[in-house]
C-alpha cells in the first residue's frame, strides 16, 4: 500500500530539487545577488523529503492498525498544506525563467581574479624516501587545507552534508522498515493487492489416508488464507509463492492435488475472485535432506518489470511446520469411550464409540413414508467391495458433535461413518500375528447418524485383540474395542 503512494521517484525528484536550489543559493550568494527564496526552496524540499519518509511509515501501519476517521482527515489535510508552497514557488520560479540571464554571474571576471598564468606549470621535483616526518606533514597540510576550504566554503559543505545525511536516511529506512522485514505465521500480509496469513504448516510423506505419497519425497503443506477486498479478480500465476531454502528455491508442486483433500483447497493458478475470502493449500516437494524445522515461504508483491517501488519484490514469512510424520499417541480409551479431536485438524470435534458388533450381514429396521402412511421397513446391509477374501461389516455404536464449519473438511464429514472412512484404521491380533487394515465405510440409503458400518476382514471376528485407529495427520487416537 505504502509502495503505491510513496516511491523512489518521489525521493529522487526532492534530491534534485535540493540539490539544484543549494547551487542557485551558492552561486547568489558569492556575487552577493537576492537568493533567499533558493534558501527556502532548500529548505522545503528537506523538509519534504522527511516528510514523505513519515508517510511511507504511517502507511505502512495502517496495514496492522486501521486510522480512525478523525486521524485520516487530519493527515489527509496536512498532506494537502504541505504541497502549497510546491505550487507556489513553481510560479514563482516559472516568472523568473523568462528574465533568467547567464551573464549576470559575469564568470569572466572570476577567472580574472584567479590570476592564472604560465609560470603555474613549473615542473616540480618529488624524491621518495623513507622520511615519516614528510608523510606527517603531508597528512597535516591536507588536514590544514581540508579546514580552509571548509571555512571558505560553509554553504557548499553544509549542503552537501545535507544531501549525504538525506540518502544516509532514507537507505536506513528502507533497510530497517522495507527490506530486512520477516513476518511470522497468522500475521496478516498485503502483497500484490491481496491480503494474505499463512495458518499451518506440515511435513509428511503421507496423504490423508496415510498412504506414502512417493518413496524418498517429503512435502511441505502450507495453508493460506487469501483475501480478495478489490472490485476487480486477481490473476496468481506459479511464480506468486515460493519456498526460499539455502542454495535454492523450490516452486510449488502441483501434482499432488488429490493427497491433500482435508486441509484446504489445493493451490493452482487462477483467479482470486472479488470479495473471496478462503483457505489454499500450497504444496512444495522436497528430497529427504531439504526436510527441516524452519522454512522461508515467499509470496511475490511485484513483478520484475515493476521500477520506483519502495518495496521487497517477495514478502517473506518465517513457517516452523509441524512434522506429521512424528505421529502423537492419546491415551487408548475403552468402551464406551470418547476422543476431543481438539488437537488434530478438527478442531474442537468430539467423536464417542459406545459399543461395536461383527457380522456378515445385519438388518436394520426403519420408515419410510408411502401415500402419507408410515411404513416400518427392513434395510439389509452387507459389504459392497468383492475382493478375494472374505469380507465382513463392523457395526459401531456412535455419537459425536457437529463439525466446525471453519475446518475445511466439514464440507466432507457429515457423520462417524465419514470419520472412520477418511482416518479410520483397525489393529489386530490373530494367531500371534498383528495385522492392521484401512476402513472402508459402507453407504446406506437412510439417515442415521447413531451407528457407522465399515468393511473389514472376517477374519477379525476371531481375533483376541481388536483397536479402533483415528489417526488425523499426525494424532493418534485408539478405541480399544477388545
Amino acid at each position: 500500500m505504502a509502495s503505491s503512494y510513496v516511491n523512489f521517484f518521489m525521493f529522487g525528484s526532492c534530491l534534485i530539487a535540493i540539490f539544484l536550489s543549494f547551487i542557485i543559493y551558492y552561486i547568489l550568494s558569492m556575487k552577493q545577488k537576492s537568493s533567499n527564496m533558493y534558501l527556502f526552496i532548500f529548505i522545503y524540499y528537506i523538509a519534504l523529503f522527511i516528510f514523505f519518509i513519515y508517510i511511507h511509515s504511517v502507511l505502512n501501519s495502517i496495514l496492522t492498525t486501521p486510522l480512525t476517521r478523525e486521524a485520516r482527515g487530519v493527515l489527509r489535510d496536512v498532506c494537502l498544506m504541505v504541497l502549497v508552497p510546491q505550487i507556489i514557488f513553481n510560479f514563482i520560479i516559472l516568472g523568473r525563467t523568462f528574465g533568467f540571464n547567464l551573464k549576470q554571474f559575469d564568470f569572466k571576471s572570476d577567472l580574472e581574479e584567479l590570476e592564472i598564468d604560465t609560470s603555474d606549470n613549473e615542473e616540480v621535483e618529488i624524491t621518495l624516501g623513507n622520511d615519516t616526518y614528510k608523510v606527517k606533514r603531508f597528512f597535516r597540510k591536507m588536514l590544514r587545507l581540508t579546514k580552509y576550504f571548509v571555512l571558505e566554503n560553509k554553504m557548499f559543505v553544509i549542503g552537501s552534508a545535507c544531501i549525504l545525511i538525506l540518502i544516509i536516511l532514507l537507505n536506513i529506512y528502507t533497510s530497517v522498515n522495507v527490506y530486512n522485514i520477516n513476518y511470522s505465521e497468522n500475521e496478516q500480509i498485503l502483497a500484490s493487492s491481496l491480503w494474505y496469513k499463512i495458518q499451518e504448516s506440515y511435513i509428511t510423506n503421507t496423504d490423508y489416508n496415510n498412504n506414502i505419497i512417493n518413496n524418498n519425497k517429503y512435502y511441505l503443506a502450507v495453508k493460506v488464507n487469501i483475501v480478495n477486498k478489490l472490485s476487480k479478480n486477481i490473476s496468481l500465476d506459479r511464480e506468486t509463492f515460493s519456498l526460499k531454502l539455502q542454495n535454492k528455491t523450490v516452486n510449488p508442486c502441483f501434482s499432488v492435488s488429490d493427497r491433500f483433500n482435508d486441509l484446504g483447497t489445493f493451490f493452482v493458478p487462477g483467479e482470486i475472485d472479488s470479495g473471496e475470502d478462503d483457505d489454499y493449500v500450497v504444496v512444495f516437494e522436497l528430497t529427504e535432506n531439504d526436510v527441516k524445522n524452519e522454512y522461508v515461504f515467499r509470496i511475490k508483491n511485484f513483478s520484475d518489470n515493476a521500477i520506483g517501488i519502495i518495496d521487497t519484490k517477495y514478502k517473506e514469512i518465517v513457517i516452523k511446520p509441524k512434522n506429521l510424520n512424528n505421529i502423537i499417541s492419546k491415551d487408548p480409551v475403552s468402551l464406551p469411550g470418547e476422543f476431543n479431536l481438539s488437537d488434530s485438524i478438527l478442531k474442537n470435534y468430539t467423536i464417542s464409540v459406545n459399543d461395536y458388533d461383527i457380522s456378515d450381514r445385519f438388518k436394520e429396521n426403519y420408515m419410510i413414508r408411502i401415500d402419507n402412511k408410515e411404513v416400518n421397513t427392513i434395510y439389509s446391509i452387507i459389504p459392497k467391495t468383492t475382493t478375494k477374501g472374505k469380507i465382513s461389516v463392523l457395526k459401531l455404536e456412535t455419537s459425536f458433535s457437529s463439525i466446525d464449519e471453519s475446518v475445511y473438511m466439514s464440507k466432507n464429514i457429515k457423520i462417524p461413518a465419514d470419520l472412520f472412512d477418511y482416518y479410520g484404521l483397525l489393529n489386530y491380533r490373530i494367531q500371534g500375528e498383528n495385522k492392521i487394515t484401512k476402513l472402508k465405510k459402507i453407504n446406506v440409503s437412510y439417515k442415521n447418524e447413531s451407528s457407522a458400518y465399515l468393511e473389514i476382514p472376517s477374519e477379525v471376528k476371531d481375533a483376541n485383540k481388536i483397536e479402533l485407529i483415528l489417526l488425523i495427520r499426525g494424532i493418534k487416537y485408539t478405541f480399544n474395542l477388545k
